[in-house]
Protein backbone atom coordinates (compact mmCIF):
# COMPACT_ATOMS: atom_id res chain seq x y z
CA UNK A 1 0.00 0.00 0.00
CA UNK A 2 1.34 3.86 -0.72
CA UNK A 3 1.82 6.01 1.74
CA UNK A 4 -0.05 9.00 1.91
CA UNK A 5 1.61 12.51 0.68
CA UNK A 6 3.12 13.92 3.96
CA UNK A 7 0.70 17.33 3.73
CA UNK A 8 -2.44 15.27 2.47
CA UNK A 9 -4.52 16.38 5.62
CA UNK A 10 -3.75 19.82 4.34
CA UNK A 11 -4.27 19.13 0.76
CA UNK A 12 -7.49 17.61 1.16
CA UNK A 13 -8.76 20.47 3.53
CA UNK A 14 -7.32 22.77 0.80
CA UNK A 15 -9.46 21.18 -2.15
CA UNK A 16 -12.50 21.19 0.13
CA UNK A 17 -12.04 24.79 0.83
CA UNK A 18 -10.76 25.20 3.77
CA UNK A 19 -8.28 28.41 3.88
CA UNK A 20 -4.96 26.87 4.37
CA UNK A 21 -2.19 28.56 5.41
CA UNK A 22 1.67 28.44 5.65
CA UNK A 23 4.35 29.26 7.43
CA UNK A 24 7.65 30.96 6.30
CA UNK A 25 10.35 33.46 7.91
CA UNK A 26 7.65 36.04 6.80
CA UNK A 27 4.33 34.63 8.67
CA UNK A 28 1.85 32.86 7.74
CA UNK A 29 0.53 33.40 4.10
CA UNK A 30 -2.33 32.11 2.34
CA UNK A 31 -1.93 28.87 0.31
CA UNK A 32 -2.96 30.24 -3.94
CA UNK A 33 -4.00 28.40 -7.13
CA UNK A 34 -1.02 26.62 -8.15
CA UNK A 35 0.26 25.84 -5.39
CA UNK A 36 3.37 23.39 -4.83
CA UNK A 37 2.59 21.40 -1.93
CA UNK A 38 6.87 20.16 -1.62
CA UNK A 39 7.93 23.80 -1.16
CA UNK A 40 11.45 23.88 1.42
CA UNK A 41 10.60 27.38 2.30
CA UNK A 42 7.54 25.87 4.76
CA UNK A 43 7.59 25.23 8.34
CA UNK A 44 4.58 24.29 8.44
CA UNK A 45 0.36 24.26 7.30
CA UNK A 46 -2.26 25.37 9.00
CA UNK A 47 -5.99 25.89 8.85
CA UNK A 48 -6.61 29.59 9.47
CA UNK A 49 -8.18 29.69 12.79
CA UNK A 50 -11.01 31.84 13.17
CA UNK A 51 -10.68 35.34 14.15
CA UNK A 52 -11.43 36.11 17.59
CA UNK A 53 -14.28 39.36 17.80
CA UNK A 54 -13.08 42.99 19.32
CA UNK A 55 -13.41 43.62 22.68
CA UNK A 56 -15.47 46.60 23.95
CA UNK A 57 -14.97 47.94 27.03
CA UNK A 58 -16.82 50.99 28.37
CA UNK A 59 -14.84 53.03 30.99
CA UNK A 60 -15.91 55.97 33.64
CA UNK A 61 -13.42 58.80 34.07
CA UNK A 62 -13.69 61.10 36.82
CA UNK A 63 -12.11 64.76 37.11
CA UNK A 64 -8.61 63.32 38.93
CA UNK A 65 -7.74 60.96 35.97
CA UNK A 66 -8.87 57.82 38.07
CA UNK A 67 -10.54 55.52 35.48
CA UNK A 68 -12.78 52.33 36.47
CA UNK A 69 -14.61 50.01 34.15
CA UNK A 70 -18.38 49.37 33.77
CA UNK A 71 -20.32 46.99 32.72
CA UNK A 72 -22.01 48.77 30.48
CA UNK A 73 -22.59 52.01 28.73
CA UNK A 74 -25.05 53.46 31.63
CA UNK A 75 -22.16 56.16 33.46
CA UNK A 76 -19.81 55.30 31.21
CA UNK A 77 -17.94 58.68 29.32
CA UNK A 78 -15.06 56.66 27.92
CA UNK A 79 -15.70 53.60 25.11
CA UNK A 80 -12.19 51.70 24.02
CA UNK A 81 -12.03 49.17 21.31
CA UNK A 82 -9.24 46.32 21.56
CA UNK A 83 -8.41 44.14 18.82
CA UNK A 84 -9.15 40.51 19.68
CA UNK A 85 -6.34 39.08 18.03
CA UNK A 86 -3.55 41.23 19.35
CA UNK A 87 -5.47 43.22 22.18
CA UNK A 88 -3.96 46.27 20.94
CA UNK A 89 -6.34 49.71 21.12
CA UNK A 90 -7.91 50.42 17.95
CA UNK A 91 -10.16 53.19 18.94
CA UNK A 92 -11.38 54.97 21.57
CA UNK A 93 -14.30 57.59 21.57
CA UNK A 94 -15.48 59.54 24.63
CA UNK A 95 -18.99 59.42 25.47
CA UNK A 96 -20.78 62.68 25.90
CA UNK A 97 -24.23 62.44 27.97
CA UNK A 98 -23.96 59.88 29.73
Amino acid sequence: MKTPHQHAYYIKAWADGEPVEYLTQEGWMPLFKGWSWDNLHVEAYRIRPEPKPDLVVYYQMNLNGICSARLGITGSNLKMIFDGETHKLKAAEVLHGR
